[in-house]
């Protein structure tokens, strides 16, 4: 999954602290355009308003959301960056809208239970990934074993007191506020999938291009097959300029998801439509988790994309409560190949 960080606040610099600006500038050019296919206008402007509004009010509680948003820099990936715990809970949210998955779930959830990314410290750099499994120990361990080529040592999973979860190593000493976690899946899969759901360019919200009834009915059977039927589902607000629904904000404190119009259908025959193509009728062979693995790896094979060389990542959730294998596409700087279901 890929790293993520973060553009700078548009707010007066002599509204801040010098310790303030030196960590703003820090976390500058941290999301780079994904890779695959830049986002949309529409879509990259509005998820770079709640990245600022999110950044704006950690650095300043009192700050005013910004008017616009900036355009972000372009990232320096090579030098590293230093442990900042002061600051890494509080700007999980804006680093996962950034990324193309997980659109606006980091903050607005409840509790970390619901939130659907995780925060990995990995050598002393915070990777911040969407959730996969919903347990970040193990989501953790994974993208630690992608990033150095190495197993993850022990790890824990902390609260870290602003709604997200922090995987630190078990040998370091947790930040002030942090609440461990229990072991296991200690994040609502159900929202973790719904997440999916709405990412995915197989069988989601960005499988095609959707009018607001249409969106709204298919959310709601997704809302309901996942345990949560008592949601609301609501139109996209009249600001948006879209043609098509292809994303939603879900609000688990109120229980809706905010269905939002911001781009017009995708260009034909670009690889994420291809492989999507690919896919759906593996999806609907319903076979265990690992004969669905073998047929998606050749599928992203024959369109040249290698899971070695990060031109796509692939993971796979046991679900022994699963009757049929789910295979999500959802992109984000890669193409993220989600497939849950039964082991045989």
């Amino acid at each position: 999954m890929n790293r993520v960080q973060q553009p700078a606040a548009t707010q007066k610099a002599g509204s801040l602290s010098m310790d303030d600006v030196f960590e703003r500038e820090e976390l500058q050019a941290l999301v780079p355009p994904p890779s695959v296919r830049p986002l949309e206008p529409g879509r990259l402007a509005f998820r770079k308003e709640i990245v600022m509004h999110e950044v704006v009010q950690s650095l300043e509680p009192t700050a005013p959301a910004p008017d616009a948003p900036d355009t972000p820099d372009t990232p320096d990936t090579s030098r590293p960056r230093r442990n900042r715990h002061r600051r890494l809970p509080v700007l999980i949210a804006a680093a996962v809208v950034l990324s193309g998955a997980a659109v606006a779930w980091g903050f607005l959830t409840s509790s970390a239970r619901d939130s659907v990314a995780v925060e990995c410290e990995i050598q002393n750099t915070d990777t911040i990934i969407p959730a996969a499994s919903g347990d970040p120990v193990a989501d953790c361990a994974a993208q630690w074993q992608r990033d150095t080529g190495r197993p993850a040592p022990a790890l824990v999973a902390y609260d870290n007191g602003h709604g997200g979860i922090t995987v630190l190593p078990a040998s370091q000493t947790p930040p002030d506020g942090f609440t461990r976690m229990p072991a296991g899946r200690s994040q609502n899969v159900a929202m973790v999938e719904m997440q999916q759901w709405l990412d995915d360019y197989v069988s989601g919200l960005n499988s095609d291009c959707f009018d607001t009834a249409t969106a709204t009915r298919m959310a709601q059977q997704e809302l309901t097959r996942l345990g949560m039927g008592d949601w609301n589902v609501l139109p996209p607000p009249s600001s948006d300029q879209g043609s098509c629904i292809g994303t939603g904000i879900p609000d688990a404190s109120n229980s809706t998801l905010t269905l939002r119009a911001l781009g017009g259908p995708a260009p034909a025959g670009n690889v994420i439509e291809r492989l999507a193509a690919k896919l759906r009728p593996i999806a609907q062979d319903c076979a265990p988790l690992d004969a669905t693995a073998q047929r998606v790896r050749a599928a992203a094979a024959e369109l040249g994309l290698s899971e070695d060389a990060r031109g796509y990542q692939l993971t796979e959730v046991p679900d022994a409560s699963a009757r049929c294998t789910t295979v999500y596409e959802n992109v984000g700087g890669t193409i993220f190949l989600i497939l849950r279901g039964p082991s045989a």
